[in-house]
């Protein structure tokens, strides 16, 4: 297999979809290289739970799905994370609220069938402010960070995705 000139987590969707199906990058390699950046990049919270060992295994799958030549949707490896406030079969949906850890899904929400039936890949849950509240400062168990300014948190400010500190 062949490299990109990108780091792997710096493909779009689209380019990473093009570049597995071509057989230029696994789909393992792919979810390797997301995760390593995930760790990388921990001190931002912004993934709350990851589950390295399943999506590696489903990445593992994909990649032998495509072997043997099984029609594969147009996210076919993709890696997604999904908000914590969308449901996840046998995940907790907080809505970034400490007391709502024990909230465990018992379906999948259509967002999340839709990736996997797209071919996607789950490879963790992302942080979401109390309540999902877009505009007030959160006291999330784990605080969001700015990554610019790991002192400060992130807020969304406006549609243009300004941030905000205090």
């Amino acid at each position: 297999m062949t490299s990109t000139k990108k780091p792997l987590w710096q493909l779009s969707a689209g380019q990473t979809t093009a570049h597995i199906k071509a057989g230029n990058i696994s789909c393992e390699a792919v979810m390797q290289a997301h995760l390593d950046r995930a760790t990388q990049t921990q001190s931002l919270n912004a993934i709350t739970t990851r589950y390295d060992d399943q999506a590696m295994s489903e990445a593992r799958a994909a990649d032998q799905a495509l072997a043997s030549g099984k029609a594969v949707g147009p996210l076919h490896g993709v890696p997604v994370t999904i908000k914590e406030n969308i449901d996840q079969y046998g995940l907790a949906t907080s809505n970034g609220v400490r007391d709502f850890e024990e909230l465990y899904a018992t379906e999948d929400a259509p967002l999340v069938q839709n990736f996997r039936t797209a071919g996607a890949i789950p490879m963790g849950r992302t942080n979401a402010p109390e309540l999902c509240g877009a505009f007030i400062p959160t006291t999330n168990y784990l605080q969001l960070t700015e990554p610019f300014d790991l002192a400060g948190y992130a807020q969304a400010l406006s549609k243009r995705n300004h941030y905000h500190r205090e």
